[in-house]
């Protein structure tokens, strides 16, 4: 990692970096004692299928990272925060087996983005120590110790969406894909009275745009043929590369004030009231992932607004 500070105008600081990282051996996990698609034949027929784990995943960071901090008058500090970044592997990196390889004899279609991977991420963010002491210059002690003491929070959070796995519950090899025929996103997702291929609402996906599974949304896919599943198995690697998809950004507006009471000597009570996502703006998550499901392609939660209020008397 390396970086860069520099003192502005205005009693502003900017600070340049690069983070980055480079990791080999890590834990890698795959069903081993699998059938073959084709024929349905174990490799060993005494075991059944288990999971086995390797030190063989390998994984990149690499990241710009840019902060610029101002100091305002009247006890207002803000400062904005932007990260463009990049995060590839393998595999997930895991020892619960939550994602297995499609096709362990062709890991280099596994390569692609982690579930952790937002390639831009901003924050912005405003702290006001109100200055009472400066407005008010009464003795009223009611008047001082209602005022005095308040500080305001605003933060806004915005990024990209994390990459996202679509698998086909058909198979039953957990890790095979579907094709990707055609570019998959819907514009009207945020529709709750059904825009999209099929008429429900909060559809992502176009589930026309994958090979689904046979008999699945047939009456609005036609044209669309499946991969042939053998056996129960997919007959051969779907073309979707691993985490192909992206979900929609996501975006907050949190607002909170606290203030601090002293009593008298020793005693004091602290009162915060915290406002989270206060524009009430629908992030949409849940998305159905699996083909075979009723739910893929849809959102299937939000965020609401959630306001709590918290408080701390210390003597």
């Amino acid at each position: 990692s390396v970086a860069v500070q520099q003192a502005l105008p205005m009693r502003m600081v900017i600070d340049i970096g690069y983070v980055g990282n480079h990791a080999l051996n890590e834990n890698f996990t795959f069903i081993a004692n699998e059938p073959n698609r084709t024929t349905g034949v174990v490799p060993n027929s005494l075991w059944g299928t288990f999971n086995r784990y390797i030190s063989g995943d390998k994984s990149n960071y690499n990241a710009m990272e840019l902060k610029l901090r101002k100091q305002m008058q009247y006890g207002l500090t803000a400062g904005v925060n932007y990260t463009w970044a990049k995060s590839l592997a393998f595999g997930d990196a895991n020892i619960l087996l939550e994602t297995s390889p499609q096709d362990i004899n062709d890991l280099k279609s596994e390569y692609g983005p982690t579930p952790y991977d937002i390639r831009n991420n901003f924050s912005g963010n405003t702290v006001w120590d109100v200055p009472f002491s400066q407005w008010y210059h009464g003795n009223n002690y009611l008047t001082k110790l209602a005022g005095d003491g308040w500080r305001v929070t605003m933060v806004v959070n915005a990024n990209t969406g994390l990459a996202a796995n679509v698998t086909n519950g058909a198979s039953s090899f957990s890790g095979d894909r579907p094709d990707l025929l055609k570019n998959p996103y819907l514009s009207g997702y945020h529709s709750a009275t059904g825009t999209g291929v099929l008429p429900k609402p909060h559809e992502y996906l176009n589930p026309c745009a994958f090979t689904l599974p046979k008999g699945v949304d047939a009456t609005y896919c036609t044209t669309n043929v499946p991969i042939p599943v053998t056996y129960g198995i997919q007959t051969r690697n779907g073309n979707i590369r691993r985490n192909g998809i992206r979900n929609i950004g996501q975006y907050n507006f949190d607002l909170s004030a606290s203030k601090g009471f002293i009593l008298r000597e020793g005693m004091r009570f602290d009162f915060r009231i915290d406002g989270f996502n206060v524009l009430n703006h629908a992030n949409f998550s849940g998305l159905g992932l699996n083909t075979n499901s009723s739910t893929f392609g849809f959102f299937t939660s939000a965020t609401p607004r959630t306001v709590q209020l918290g408080g701390r008397f210390s003597f």
